[in-house]
């Protein structure tokens, strides 16, 4: 090229025209290479490529027998299996990995050559598939449909059942695994409670053991004070009513005693005065000449003569003659035997009765009881009621019956419950009917196969074949042009 020659823009202009003249000069090249390409496209999805068929079911939104037979267990609520846990299920790796391991894809992948087993688990996820169905504005009946890929429709149909039924045996198990898991760490959690509760019912009988023991004890201690004092009042009592007996006995003694002194006295003044009567008697009789007793009106009569006309009158109103009308004889005789008398010998009633009662002051039967009555013996209502109580404060039945107690688990309603729980959970079984039976139905494939999509693949390849056609053909007549340009 020339360094002087200008650039010209018109230079790299497209010609249409030229370009289409160019193309139409290539249309057999064109026509051939989009023959060919089209016609590997249809041998590769009418012959090579093998038919691919959809098998699917529907899956429920719940296992309502799975859930009737849940909630009759303790723990039913805690083992929550819904669809979503199904869905993630069969779409996790480890399930996956697991039926792979199982040979549940033998069948279903002998015609794929993997080279390794983790390529072949990459691929199942592409054929196994779960398509959620429906939105928030057109709700689905079944919430999702779990899809299989097979070139065999038999072997996906008997490949998908099988996965589905393993799926819910497998979520059987598992939940199986959490009852049982549940359970035993609830029994071991009601037993550690009861070992608890047990300690703590034991512990709370014998602080009230000890209060009760230590509430008799005072309560005996304030008994026994109130006894004492009891006691104390009461001998107080029987010692002022001995001291009262023996005042009053010593006031009738005193009483008694100048009463005896003033009798006796009186006795013995009456006495001398009887004795003078007498000495005065017998000198009147010795001097009358009175020996034997006479009566007065005779004296006079003997020894007076009236006078003629003279009455002699005896005083009738004199109720005895005079004491020496009895004579000397029987007043010396008197006189006599009362000189004769011992000086202690009073023969006067009154005296004598003194005496006695003197005598019976001097043994007081009832201060003699009362003192000989033993410390113990105290007949005082207040005192025996309080050593009653003292007596059956030494025997708490309360007490006795608590420290006999073996067991409290009858006295104690959670100890009750745990013990009513334990038994429950002991006879418990996991229900060996439960199957989460999420599918509706059976799996069934399609009637027609969804892969290859032939039509479209020759499509494809006529659109490919077109492009790479076009492609050539101006690589072709540009290639002629710049023959023809070197050769001028």
């Amino acid at each position: 090229m020339d360094p002087q020659q200008t650039f010209d823009p018109r230079d790299d202009e497209i010609d249409l025209f030229e370009l289409f003249e160019s193309l139409w000069k290539e249309r057999v090249l064109i026509v051939a290479i989009t023959f060919v390409i089209t016609l590997l496209a249809g041998l590769y999805a009418f012959v090579i490529a093998k038919p691919v068929y959809e098998v699917s079911v529907k899956v429920k939104p719940e296992a309502l027998e799975a859930v009737e037979l849940l909630k009759t267990l303790s723990f039913g609520d805690k083992i929550k299996v819904d669809v979503n846990n199904y869905i993630n299920f069969i779409e996790s790796p480890e399930f996956i990995e697991a039926l792979y391991d199982g040979g549940y894809f033998d069948k279903l992948l002998e015609d794929e050559d993997f080279e390794t087993p983790q390529e072949a688990l990459r691929t199942i996820p592409e054929i196994l598939y779960a398509t959620r169905l429906g939105d928030q504005k057109n709700p689905s009946i079944y919430p999702f449909q779990v899809t299989l890929e097979a070139t065999d429709p038999l072997v996906g149909e008997q490949t998908l059942n099988s996965l589905l039924d393993l799926a819910g045996s497998q979520l059987v198990l598992e939940a199986k695994e959490k009852y049982a898991a549940f359970k035993q760490n609830r029994i071991l959690k009601l037993t550690d409670d009861k070992q608890t509760l047990e300690a703590e019912l034991r512990a709370k009988r014998m602080d009230e053991i000890t209060r009760l023991q230590e509430a008799d004890e005072l309560q005996l201690q304030e008994l026994n004070e109130e006894l004492s004092i009891l006691k104390r009042l009461y001998q107080k009592n029987i010692d002022d009513k001995i001291k009262e007996l023996l005042e009053k006995d010593a006031l009738a003694k005193k009483q008694l005693e100048e009463q005896l002194e003033i009798q006796t006295k009186s006795y013995f003044e009456n006495l001398s005065d009887r004795i003078r009567s007498l000495e005065e008697a017998i000198g009147i009789a010795k001097s009358l000449d009175i020996i034997e007793p006479v009566a007065l009106d005779l004296l006079i009569r003997k020894n007076e003569k009236p006078e003629s006309g003279q009455v002699v009158e005896v005083n009738s109103n004199v109720k005895e003659d005079p004491l020496y009308m009895r004579g000397t004889r029987l007043l010396s005789a008197e006189l006599e035997q009362l000189k004769s008398r011992p000086s202690d010998f009073i023969p006067d009633n009154e005296i004598k009765k003194i005496r006695d009662q003197l005598e019976a002051l001097a043994v007081n039967n009832e201060i003699d009881v009362l003192r000989s009555r033993p410390e113990d013996f105290v007949p005082d209502e207040k005192i025996e009621a309080v050593e009653a109580k003292i007596d059956a404060l030494k025997v708490n039945n309360k007490v006795q019956i608590l420290k006999a107690r073996t067991s409290d688990e009858s006295f104690s309603e959670a100890f009750q419950a745990i013990r009513a729980e334990l038994a429950q959970l002991k006879v418990e079984e996991f229900p060996d009917g439960l199957r989460f039976d999420y599918v509706n139905g059976k799996a069934i494939a399609g009637d027609r196969p969804v892969k290859p999509k032939r039509l479209l693949i020759v499509a494809l390849a006529v659109v490919v074949g077109g492009m790479l056609s076009v492609f050539a053909a101006l690589i072709r007549s540009a290639s002629k042009k710049r023959a023809m340009s070197k050769a001028a």
